[in-house]
């Protein structure tokens, strides 16, 4: 990857239950430039960032060094940070062992661990 290129997407393919949310998408992010993802509800700007955090299955090839993802609304439930991790997957991965491995794998990243 270009040093100057910080996120960089090769034609990105995502589907889900059979609809493709995107379809071949390649972009290239460059260091300090500012991008703005605009479009209607739908079209697949939350999905892009999705792939790009590993939240969903897609295909092609997405190259990015550290990143946070913040959401819009805050999204804590009244649960355990498990049951909050796995909330944000819940539409994404379907299986419920698929997801319980995701929850994991980015629980132990962040080095946190049951009481």
């Amino acid at each position: 990857m270009d040093n100057n290129i910080i996120i960089s997407l090769k034609d990105i393919v995502v589907d889900f239950d059979g609809e493709t949310i995107l379809n071949g998408l390649s972009l290239d992010i460059h260091d300090k430039e500012f991008v703005t993802l605009l479009g209607p509800s739908g079209c697949g700007k939350t999905t892009m960032l999705n792939a790009i955090a590993n939240f969903v299955k897609f295909d092609g090839n997405i190259n990015c060094g550290k990143l946070s993802y913040v959401f819009q609304q805050p999204r804590l439930a009244l649960t355990t940070v498990f049951g909050n991790v796995e909330m944000v997957l819940l539409n994404v991965i379907k299986d419920k062992a698929e997801r319980a491995k995701m929850v994991q794998k980015y629980l132990n990243l962040a080095e946190i661990t049951p009481l």
